[in-house]
């Protein structure tokens, strides 16, 4: 298995598959912000929903892999900086954008309900109050109930229960996003309606820890073929579901099928490191845009937005191409500024093996297991 002795080490073309689930979103919400420039275009081909379902694969992939690492190095695993690290990872940037949010209502027009403000600064917004300006956090909000969840499964349950535990929770997304079709709401935000993205990843990085040789062996087989198959059943349910064809395929399994592509492209780069595909996943352009893919994310929509949003004054930011401009801006000063410098205090919070005394004695049992 790739190693992660550290937070800032990264494994190949996570950077590069980041930076392509970003420019999906990024074009969906142009699409919406400029239909008169997408020409009908743009929002056929640019899946925002996927983008979003890719990160999350990346996501429980990420996160299991690293608790795999540091039980393996060190054990044990400490949840309390585990807890540490992610917070410093996503709370500042998120409550900055918050606070520039506010300042936007008393400078201009825009309004927002207090539920707004309530719900992203409690990673909620993917069950309420998701605007114009902040309804994107819904994906940060099943992120963060997902690291309260995974974690603790992880240590309590071990290897194998936890594996079956995530396919307990793959199983349980489609009928989640059956029921939140059935209630109206069909934008399938709640963390059940997600989970299977999120545990294709995980279980991916179990599997290789056990595995490799195999996993290696088995990317190995006609990678280029196989990954323009995975990227091609990616699309179908997107496709599907724009001509209003097969809809009880796309609501229930499309998704399932697109996390299980997207987890099969991340082993098949990770595993297999050779092609164009993987050359231009870690070039250094394409990876930096990966790198700074959380403060794009969060950043865009005040720019992506329609004049009406405030007050129905055309106001300058909001065309183009000064609004991707100000997108790409703002998320250079929020990645420099902010996540830069909390990445090297995170690194501080890894476990070293002195900060075994420091655990709970009860636990020690437990969590004390080799990898």
């Amino acid at each position: 298995m790739p190693r992660l002795a550290r937070d800032d080490q990264r494994l190949p073309s996570l950077d590069g598959l980041r930076a392509v689930s970003i420019s999906l979103v990024i074009c969906s919400h142009f699409a919406y912000a400029h239909p008169e420039l997408s020409f009908g275009i743009i929002d056929r081909i640019s899946d925002g929903y996927l983008g979003v379902r890719i990160f999350f694969v990346i996501s429980g992939f990420l996160i299991t892999t690293l608790l795999i690492e540091e039980r393996k190095q060190y054990g044990f695993v400490s949840l309390k900086n585990f807890y540490l690290r992610r917070a410093l990872r996503l709370f500042p940037v998120q409550y900055v954008f918050v606070v520039f949010v506010y300042v936007l209502t008393v400078l201009t027009p825009a309004r927002l309900p207090l539920c707004s403000f309530v719900t992203a600064l409690t990673f909620t917004k993917n069950y309420a109050c998701g605007e114009w300006i902040d309804g994107h956090f819904w994906s940060l909000a099943v992120e963060e109930q997902f690291y309260l969840v995974w974690p603790v499964a992880f240590l309590v349950l071990r290897d194998r229960g936890a594996m079956v535990f995530a396919t307990a929770l793959i199983l349980v997304a489609p009928a989640s996003r059956v029921l939140e079709y059935v209630l109206g709401y069909r934008q399938y935000d709640w963390l059940t309606s997600n989970a299977d993205a999120l545990m294709v990843g995980g279980l991916l990085a179990l599997f290789a820890a056990k595995n490799r040789g195999n996993l290696e062996e088995a990317m190995g087989w006609h990678p280029a073929a196989m990954r323009t198959v995975a990227m091609l059943l990616m699309y179908a349910p997107f496709l599907l579901g724009q001509h209003l064809v097969l809809g009880k395929f796309t609501v229930t399994f499309g998704p399932s099928l697109q996390a299980i592509c997207a987890g099969y492209l991340i082993a098949s780069l990770a595993f297999h490191p050779y092609g164009l595909a993987f050359k231009f996943l870690n070039s250094r352009v394409v990876a930096f845009v990966g790198v700074i893919s959380y403060s794009l994310y969060v950043w865009q929509m005040p720019f992506l937005a329609l004049p009406r949003n405030y007050g129905g004054v055309a106001e300058w930011f909001l065309k183009f191409p000064t609004d991707l401009g100000l997108v790409v801006i703002a998320a250079l000063a929020s990645y420099c500024v902010l996540e830069r410098p909390l990445a090297a205090l995170r690194r501080k919070l890894r476990v070293h093996r002195a900060d075994w005394r420091m655990e709970t004695p009860t636990l020690q049992p437990r969590l004390n297991v080799s990898g």
